[in-house]
């Protein structure tokens, strides 16, 4: 589900130019969201895109996050991977054995957290064509644990998803999403559904949201859900002397473990 999740996430970045019909009305939207903003958002020129992604996982005593590298590099006649080099903050990074990167990151390559600027250095066909660009990676979502569920969630109740705010984020956009986990599920209980479609939002950066318990119902009892939530930044830019256009990615996600819808007790 995280990769689900950043998929949205980055359609609905780069599909920012619908933004202001959103941002006052949230919405519940079922999964063919996705569809209608890459019809509508997505640069079909572009073959090269960055990613810098934070990973907050989310429990009620305690949390964890990683920060992680992943970028593509396609030439636009032939489809085939392209090589180039990367550096983020000076430090040059190293792709797979295909020409991709994959890379957790550490202290090597500086300060890379969320809520701060990364400087990613491309150089293409030459060192004369080089693009900088800084790529900021949004806040960590979750301030409080306490604020989430550890292991249960209550069937019939609303349920209001916090989050720390990030004013530096263009579009002042939060995404969130309550997906069914099917294998969980049937292995609980085999005559679950085998498919719940997710609730999936998108609503203001202004630290709450308020998930009502009619919209919830569509979990039954004894089913596993997860709930995630996200928000992102993208610049985007083209190497001088290839005309290679890249677009740059900052995203921070959080998730809950998988949670046990039950009656309260």
């Amino acid at each position: 589900m995280k990769y689900v999740l950043s998929v949205i996430l980055v359609l609905i970045i780069i599909s920012s130019c619908n933004k202001d019909k959103f941002k006052n009305k949230p919405e519940t939207y079922s999964t063919s969201l996705s569809q209608y903003i890459m019809t509508s958002g997505t640069d079909s020129a572009t073959y090269n895109l960055v990613f810098l992604s934070s990973l907050q996982v989310v429990y009620q005593y305690d949390s964890f996050f990683s920060t992680k590298l992943q970028a593509a590099f396609q030439d636009s006649l032939t489809g085939n991977k392209k090589s180039v080099k990367l550096y983020l903050n000076g430090t040059l990074m190293s792709p797979t054995s295909d020409s991709l990167y994959n890379n957790i990151l550490n202290d090597s390559t500086g300060t890379i957290y969320p809520g701060t600027a990364v400087s990613v250095k491309i150089q293409g066909t030459t060192t004369a064509d080089t693009l900088t660009k800084s790529v900021y990676i949004p806040k960590k979502m979750v301030q409080k644990t306490a604020d989430y569920p550890s292991a249960f969630f209550d069937f019939g109740s609303n349920f209001i998803v916090k989050w720390k705010t990030d004013t530096y984020t263009p579009g002042d956009t939060v995404i969130i999403m309550v997906s069914y986990l099917p294998t969980e599920s049937r292995y609980r209980v085999s005559s679950l559904p085998s498919d719940i479609s997710p609730l999936i939002y998108m609503v203001p950066d202004n630290g709450s949201y308020t998930i009502s318990q009619s919209a919830l119902s569509v979990f039954p009892k004894n089913a596993y859900i997860q709930i995630e939530l996200g928000r992102g930044a993208q610049v985007s830019g083209t190497l001088p002397i290839s005309h290679t256009r890249i677009q740059y990615f900052g995203i921070s996600q959080a998730y809950t473990l998988p949670l046990l819808v039950r009656i309260p007790l």
